[in-house]
């Protein structure tokens, strides 16, 4: 019906894919992977407050989140833009989870601040998060939507 839409196929179907696709569905599944237990490790709340207090460790804190947004970037570039967009709203859900939680505890999570550091924490995590699902991801799914049917406009003009 469609014959200018190309069957993607599923991530975990390794058999139906070529060479190529599943050696890029492998190294984004790795580089998300790498990337998450990064961003996990290092909010852990004691290895946290370690960072906070001792400078070295901090500064490979701050050199390690670099190298987490950059496996995220590669594995973004890699990935059909369904799974893109799957790993952005699961990333989104969980911030503004966490937020809500450090929001309304009564305890501190991370030593080294307040309650009131909390607090405002929390806030910004649900507003991040509502910015992200109100304004980032319907400007990623238009301009990614733009960007697919110019190049299918492209290739039946081509074929022509």
């Amino acid at each position: 019906q469609f014959p200018h839409i190309q069957r993607v196929p599923p991530l975990l179907n390794f058999s139906s894919m070529s060479s190529q696709y599943q050696g890029k569905a492998i190294m984004s599944i790795f580089c998300l992977a790498a990337s998450a237990v990064l961003m996990v490790v290092w909010h852990l709340p004691l290895l946290f407050a370690a960072a906070t207090f001792h400078e070295d460790l901090h500064l490979i804190q701050h050199a390690s989140f670099t190298v987490t947004g950059s496996l995220a970037l590669i594995a973004v570039r890699m990935m059909p833009t369904t799974f893109v967009i799957l790993s952005l709203v699961l990333m989104n859900a969980t911030m503004g989870l966490f937020g809500a939680f450090l929001l309304v505890s009564s305890h501190e999570i991370f030593i080294p601040y307040s309650l009131e550091s909390h607090i405002e924490a929390g806030n910004v995590m649900i507003a991040l998060s509502l910015v992200m699902a109100v304004i980032v991801f319907p400007a990623y799914i238009i301009s990614r939507s733009l960007r697919y049917e110019l190049k299918n406009q492209q290739n039946i003009h081509a074929s022509e």
